[in-house]
Parts: structure tokens; sequence; C-alpha cells
């Protein structure tokens, strides 16, 4: 079990997912944007640039290059900017598996009023029945072992 957590740029988790294989749902987010636009090249915004040239932050700037322009024929800067969002992918195998050992073994457990009439009414032989049955149900859902 995997959990994908998406952080924003300054690193602060707003969603989080978790699922088998993340692959499938990475891949569908960035084609549709779902956290923002992606890690891209643009023109590099100047006091001249086109209209369409987007403005950006200096600070997401993680590449540039000059280019020849194909229509122009001169060499024009690109900048290389992050993307809007990240994806941490965290291992949780062993957390899911906790979690489920421990729902299966309460579900299984005797009940408080089982241990209440063992220990006020039965004596020790009750309590020790109970304590076999609460064993037999660790033996039967034991705990994952920590990679």
């Amino acid at each position: 079990m995997k959990k994908i957590s998406i952080k924003n740029k300054l690193g602060i988790e707003t969603n989080w997912l978790e699922v088998e294989d993340p692959t499938p749902h990475i891949n569908e987010w960035i084609r549709l944007n779902t956290w923002g636009k992606p890690e891209r090249w643009q023109l590099e915004k100047t006091g001249d640039s086109p209209s369409w040239v987007e403005a950006y932050d200096i600070d997401d700037v993680i590449d540039s290059e000059d280019r020849l322009d194909e229509v122009s024929g001169e060499l024009v800067h690109w900048v290389k900017l992050k993307a809007d969002y990240s994806f941490d992918i965290t291992d949780v195998t062993y957390e899911h598996d906790l979690d489920l050992c421990i729902a299966s073994r309460i579900a299984e457990y005797p009940n408080l009023g089982a241990f209440l009439n063992a220990f006020f009414d039965g004596g020790q032989e009750a309590l020790d029945e109970l304590h076999a049955a609460r064993l037999a149900v660790k033996l039967k859902y034991p705990k994952p072992v920590k990679p």
C-alpha cells in the first residue's frame, strides 16, 4: 500500500490518497493539471514580452537556455519552471496491515462484559479461559513484521 501526498509550492500537504499502485492516479492528475501546472518550459518574461507570456516567480526557475527562434532567427531565452505541486510516495503497507490486524482482533476479542463476569463471578478458571480465548485471537491475527 502506498500513500501519495500532494504538496503545494510551499511544501504543505493539500491532499493524499492510499492505493496499491499510485502510477495511474499520478498520470491522470498530471494529464488534467489537477493540482496546478506541471514542470514546463516557457519564454522568459521581459518588459517587451508578448502578452501571452505568463509572469512567474524567479524562485520557480530551475533551468534556462537560449534557443533559436524559427521565425525571426534570433536567440530567445527560455526558462524552465518547477511544477506548482509535488508528489511524495510513501510505503504504508506496515501501517495498513497493522490497522487491519488490530481491527480484526478487536472484533473477535471477548467483550468487556465477559471479562467482568469472569473477574467477579467466575474465579481464576474463568479468567484463564478468557485469557486463552484472547491468545487464540492473537495467534489468528498476528501483527505484521515491521520492515
